[in-house]
């Protein structure tokens, strides 16, 4: 019987520092039937002629290029929306792996038909390789119901590591994919995690680069803005409305994802309850005033069958 077709997606931009590195990792994983496609969004370093390179003597790897800077999320998107694998990861083009992970990945979803998402434990590494400290980012969802997953990935989410897992394909063909938002990633698993069960590989399997030395020496706006920025690419806007407003839209965003769900309706109410007050004391994000308990009940009229 033949291993399933895994697809690895490498968004990259300007990755000439490592990106070499990451492509020989990933091509020398010990799991035979494998994909890479690299979506290049339009670096203006030596990362072309590095995936070229490689991409010509590797027919396992297909080598897309944009003309312009589209931002990470259309790239990320485009990565996918080439892919034929039964299984899908997304791979920095900075990041590293050991070589059992995907077998090791593959073997857990294909043993359990409820996970849709594997991933390993994190370690963080830094532009030299060197670890520098192990991620805190458990996500492990089995045997939880969908409303309890789903409150669990909103409670505790922070480094988002598992959007570097191993995926069944037709979950993410079926969801919003990385929409333009504050966290593409958050909302993304935040779906994901309402449709079936995360699972995590007890070991650390993947080693996450801070890739970029001066990341520690900038403000929290300067950060901030850079983020929103490799979103959005060369369509990408100002922080002038606020940190705050922005995590307000990704509130919204989940919001709908929750109702538009198979939840039945008290665990919908549920969710968007625990979903504003998650929101406040994380993120700041205030309440909306005297209109919490008319949005409850509009959105209790909203969910009832007609």
């Amino acid at each position: 019987m033949s291993s399933p077709l895994v697809s690895v997606g490498v968004p990259v931009f300007n990755e000439g520092s490592y990106v070499q590195e990451t492509l020989d990792c990933l091509l020398s994983q010990d799991y035979e039937n494998l994909e890479l496609i690299i979506s290049d969004n339009a670096s203006t370093d030596g990362t072309s002629a590095i995936c070229r390179a490689i991409s010509n003597r590797d027919r396992r790897v297909r080598y897309l290029r944009a003309e312009t800077n589209v931002g990470a999320i259309e790239n990320f998107n485009n990565a996918f929306h080439h892919s034929k694998g039964t299984y899908f990861m997304w791979a920095g083009g900075h990041d590293l792996w050991d070589s059992s992970f995907i077998s090791r990945a593959v073997g857990l979803l294909e043993s359990d038909s409820a996970v849709i998402l594997a991933y390993p434990e994190t370690m963080l590494i830094d532009t030299a390789g060197r670890r520098v400290k192990k991620v805190p980012d458990e996500m492990d969802t089995r045997d939880m119901s969908s409303v309890d997953r789903y409150l669990k990935f909103i409670s505790r989410v922070h480094w988002c590591n598992m959007i570097h897992g191993l995926f069944r394909s037709d979950v993410i063909r079926k969801s919003g994919m990385f929409r333009s938002v504050w966290g593409p990633d958050i909302l993304l698993l935040a779906e994901l995690s309402l449709r079936g069960e995360f699972a995590q590989i007890p070991e650390i399997l993947f080693y996450r680069r801070e890739n970029r030395p001066d990341d520690h020496q900038a403000s929290d706006a300067e950060s901030n803005q850079r983020y929103l920025a490799t979103l959005e690419g060369a369509n990408g806007k100002s922080l002038d409305d606020g940190i705050s407003d922005k995590w307000a839209s990704l509130r919204s965003a989940i919001l709908t994802t929750v109702k538009d769900s198979e939840l039945n309706l008290p665990d919908k109410l549920n969710a968007y309850l625990r979903t504003m007050i998650c929101f406040r004391v994380r993120y700041g994000v205030p309440f909306p005033g005297d209109f919490l308990m008319l949005r409850f009940t509009r959105l209790s009229q909203a969910l009832k069958p007609h």
